[in-house]
């Protein structure tokens, strides 16, 4: 009687060390107008870029205001520039674009159906999953789904969110994305907190500087 609560603790932690598929990796899979190149990741129907997006500069060759992590330029080879919202909607290479709430959702909503990137009973706990191995601050906790918790076993879907905080600080605790979608005089973002396993949707005004990921058209 003993032994399904064991193979069922078996299963939950294997899903929390789950490791990411290579097949899925695209490498090189777009190049920004300055010359910065991209992996990808497919997740289910959709391809995302694998890396925080460093251009300086839009698709028509026009300045981009941005911000470095942590105000600390040798942080942007890793950790791509922040932008404002509206410098975000402008910032994905041609064939790219920035990314709906609804494409945010449909990235969630993938996760949590395969059992691979669940982390615990919940199925929400899928913040380790999309967070990227290293970059994050250290915890004591004993919850298994917190990012911060054992951060090698992250990433399993390749998604790599990297703390880069935001304009106010924040860097090593929050991974925070633009989307496209406003809503009376804010802007959604989606967030991974490091002491979390889950992933969120906020509204804040446009003038923070959040990273941006851009999903293929």
């Amino acid at each position: 009687m003993r032994k399904f609560p064991i193979l069922l603790f078996a299963f939950m932690m294997l899903a929390c060390e789950a490791r990411l598929f290579p097949q899925n990796i695209i490498p090189n899979a777009v190049t920004d107008i300055d010359g910065n190149s991209y992996n990808a990741v497919r997740i289910g129907e959709q391809v995302w870029l694998a890396e925080n997006m460093r251009a300086k500069r839009d698709c028509e060759g026009n300045a981009l205001y941005n911000y470095y992590p942590d105000n600390n330029p040798k942080n942007v080879a890793r950790y791509g520039y922040l932008y404002t919202w509206p410098e975000a909607k402008k910032v994905c290479p041609a064939g790219w674009h920035l990314p709906t709430n609804e494409e945010w959702k449909q990235l969630k909503e993938y996760v949590m159906s395969q059992k691979q990137y669940v982390c615990g009973e919940d199925s929400t706990n899928i913040a380790k999953a999309l967070a990227s191995q290293s970059g994050w601050k250290s915890c004591d906790t004993s919850y298994e789904w917190d990012i911060c918790n054992k951060p090698g076993s992250n990433n399993a879907t390749g998604f790599n969110a990297l703390p880069a905080g935001d304009i106010e600080g924040h860097f090593g605790i929050y991974a925070r994305f633009w989307t496209a979608g406003d809503r009376y005089g804010t802007v959604i973002y989606r967030s991974l907190y490091y002491g979390a396993g889950e992933e969120y949707g906020y509204y804040y005004v446009s003038y923070n500087a959040f990273s941006v990921r851009c999903v293929r058209d």
